[in-house]
């Protein structure tokens, strides 16, 4: 029997440890890619179903990444507690954000996951970064480390260059099998082309490749701490230029006056952005405050540009408060008033900082920094909750303008509307109850902004929308409109479903208002099968007491609104009569 070392058995454990984790990482890994794969075969199902399509994505892609990045041999099942309990809560809210959420774009081109993360609404970015800052707190709560601002700024380093190069490597696999395949199609062999255009077989290579990325990175503790060092150093030489550029800006602009900012329509978001990176650099530069990472004369020409960071972010709410007067409120508009106010609490505690402790002032970045990490993960989660829903608030501030008259009924923007999702439904039918009994052409018209769906005889949803039926609504046919309207000039005013005793069933009877007074009609019969013309006539009603003087719209409330009846006169056909008088006699 071989003699063994005490040095040989610690290695055969940490060899087996790492075989162990190896293994746990690339199962996960491919939970992840079979979980992709399930969620792109019902895509389609899922752009019509977001109550769905944003809590399987956020439980997808959360759940293994926060996992796999937590993950610490010996604190397994406490990182399995943490992580599902936090990604439990994401589900929640992105369950709600789903039902309150549109129906995804059916033309974009864009996967279903990647939509959610590039929405209009910023709720995959705004999970993305809840997920990133809750990590750092997490993982010293899981591995039972601790939890001063040194951790934290190191472990923030950490998981993002992991994730970002992890992602990189994905990329790199997906290239390598499409150069593999390529390379076998060379010499005729197309097995490999075919199998890596399957996503069952290239979701669940690429879930275990992102994983066995994050297994590597994680632990090559020395090459990340090379990595921040070289871009801690690439911030160093960009902060002095972003803090001489935005203080030369912030000293010209009395000269120039506010105005020209504002008429750009990019005022606001360029100071938001300078603002946002100006902290970001000096954060990186500073790191833990325990050094002064510039010699003391630019450090202190730095403070004053650092202390201004509150007048770029002033300026900005300033130009925010000009569109809300403007526009009211929307989705995009709180989304950035919660941007200037997060980036205002920032810069307002550094400027306090600077001037309380002045040089010492980095000391006080950790204290600042930690506080403000739960401020925005609180602040993010939420904007995904019932507490604070931009969706909401942005549909009363809309529909609040209309009921005071400051936005006519007529200058709707449908597509805004819808953009609210549900709320903006809500409020929709709310309005358009009210109309129905105030307004019923009103009512008409807003109904027909907001319809949606295909083509029917050339007819679109819009215009069948517009089109009055009596006395209730029914179906419309490719076949109907075919007889109704051959020459496809424009849909009728007025339908009228009523039994003329010409066919097999009930008649359809369309009517156009031409002009004040003029009428034109048509009727429509069913026999053997099919649609089938039943007479047309133009009528003058300018004689007719009851619609004398009468203009279009007055007449079109006549048509739609008047008792009708079907007459039996001595022939043998029955008529269609409208208040008093026979519009249609057919044949």
């Amino acid at each position: 029997m071989p003699y063994v070392t005490d040095a040989n058995q610690k290695q055969h454990g940490r060899l087996q440890v790492l075989d162990s984790d190896m293994a746990i990482h690339l199962f996960v890994g491919l939970l992840l890619g079979l979980a992709v794969y399930g969620l792109m075969e019902n895509a389609e199902w899922l752009r019509e179903n977001a109550h769905v399509a944003y809590p399987g994505w956020v439980l997808a892609l959360s759940w293994p990444t926060l996992l796999l990045l937590g993950y610490r041999h010996g604190h397994r099942l406490r990182g399995l507690g943490w992580v599902s309990g936090f990604c439990a809560l994401l589900v929640l809210l992105a369950f709600y954000t789903g039902w309150q959420a549109p129906p995804l774009d059916d033309d974009s081109f864009l996967p279903v996951w990647l939509a959610i993360v590039l929405g209009s609404d910023t709720f995959g970015w705004s999970m993305v970064v809840a997920c990133f800052v809750a990590l750092i707190h997490l993982q010293p709560a899981i591995w039972g480390s601790d939890r001063d601002y040194a951790t934290v700024f190191e472990l923030s380093w950490r998981n993002f260059l992991t994730v970002f190069l992890s992602v990189l490597l994905v990329l790199g696999v997906w290239q390598v099998t499409l150069l593999w395949g390529e390379l076998f199609e060379l010499i005729g062999i197309e097995f490999f082309v075919t199998l890596f255009e399957k996503d069952w077989f290239m979701c669940p290579v690429l879930g275990m490749s992102f994983a066995l990325g994050l297994n590597s990175f994680g632990t090559a503790s020395s090459m990340i701490a090379q990595v921040s060092t070289l871009l801690s150093r690439f911030f160093w030489l960009l902060l002095p230029i972003l803090a001489l550029a935005t203080t030369c800006f912030l000293l010209v602009l009395p000269f120039t006056g506010l105005q020209l900012l504002w008429d750009s329509n990019l005022g606001t978001g360029i100071l938001i952005t300078a603002n946002f990176w100006g902290l970001f650099f000096l954060n990186a530069v500073y790191q833990t405050g325990e050094r002064l990472p510039y010699p003391r004369t630019i450090h202190r020409t730095l403070s004053v540009a650092i202390f201004l960071f509150p007048v770029l972010i002033g300026l900005a709410a300033y130009g925010l408060a000009l569109r809300i007067a403007q526009d009211g409120w929307t989705p995009a508009h709180c989304w950035t008033l919660l941007y200037i106010v997060l980036l205002a609490l920032f810069s307002l505690g550094y400027a306090r900082a600077i001037a309380w402790h002045r040089d010492d002032w980095p000391a006080i970045l950790p204290r600042i920094n930690h506080l403000m990490s739960w401020v925005v993960l609180a602040s993010l989660l939420l904007t995904a909750s019932p507490l604070l829903d931009f969706r909401t608030i942005s549909a009363w501030s809309y529909f609040s303008r209309i009921e005071s008259g400051e936005l006519s009924v007529e200058d709707m923007d449908s597509d805004h509307v819808r953009e609210l999702g549900r709320p903006g439904r809500i409020k929709l039918d709310a309005l358009l109850e009210r109309l129905e009994e105030s307004d019923p052409q009103a009512a008409l018209a807003v109904r027909a902004r907001f319809a949606e769906g295909e083509e029917i005889g050339g007819w679109t949803p819009r215009q069948l929308a517009r089109i009055v039926m009596r006395p209730e609504p029914f179906e419309v046919t490719a076949g109907l409109v075919e007889v109704l309207d051959p020459n496809r000039s424009r849909p009728p005013d007025v339908l009228y479903r009523v039994d003329l005793g010409a066919g097999e069933t009930a008649e359809v009877v369309a009517v156009w208002v031409v002009a004040s007074g003029y009428v034109e009609s048509r009727c429509a019969t069913w026999r053997d099968g099919g649609w089938v013309d039943c007479g047309q006539e133009f009528t003058n009603l300018t004689d007719l007491s009851d619609v004398t003087d009468l203009s279009e719209k007055e007449l079109l409330e006549v048509l739609g609104a008047a008792e009708f009846q079907v007459v039996i006169p001595d022939r043998p056909y029955k008529g269609l009569r409208i208040g008093e008088h026979l519009l249609l006699e057919h044949n």
